[in-house]
């Protein structure tokens, strides 16, 4: 919000991107930029990407990791990490859709282990407020499928909005 945010006493003046806030890193996000293979096997592979001091206003030396990998039962897995010299904000995700063949996505099924999500204003912005996921109808620690989740969640900013756009903590 207002692409600024301070941390440890320190005040940090990010890149506008969306409006007067900043959207998915500033102007030159991650997704834009050209990661290193780090290691690969026929499973797995790893990319990384180097990230320095106050690079779109981000403060520390940031070493990105994001970790592909086909499980024992052949499902894909993806696992981020991240090291950083001093303490930063930072919350990596995925945005990639897949077609798996299906008309629509009502019959898959999915579980997202998070116990918490950051409350979200109607411009999308978050409040900073964790709310607990039972609270909300998020309970997805098992499988459940889309059409079914869709159906009985009872969080009133996922019915306006028709569908999920949330931080998962």
């Amino acid at each position: 919000s207002n692409a600024a945010f301070s941390l440890n006493g320190d005040e940090y003046q990010l890149t506008k991107n969306d409006g007067h806030n900043c959207l998915h890193g500033g102007e030159s996000n991650i997704s834009l930029r050209y990661w290193e293979i780090h290691d690969q096997s026929d499973m797995h592979v790893i990319f990384k990407l180097r990230l320095v001091h106050l690079e779109d206003g981000f403060p520390g030396n940031r070493d990105l990791y994001v970790r592909y990998y086909l499980s024992d039962d052949n499902a894909l897995n993806i696992q981020f990490n991240v090291i950083s010299d001093i303490d930063t904000p930072i919350n990596l995700t995925n945005h990639a859709y897949f077609n798996l063949g299906e008309q629509n996505i009502e019959d898959l099924i999915f579980k997202l282990n998070a116990k918490e999500l950051l409350e979200r204003k109607c411009n999308g912005l978050p409040t900073g407020r964790l709310l607990n996921t039972t609270e909300t109808g998020f309970d997805m620690y098992s499988w459940v499928r889309v059409k079914d989740f869709i159906e009985s969640n009872q969080y009133e900013q996922n019915i306006v909005e028709e569908g999920i756009d949330h931080c998962f903590v």
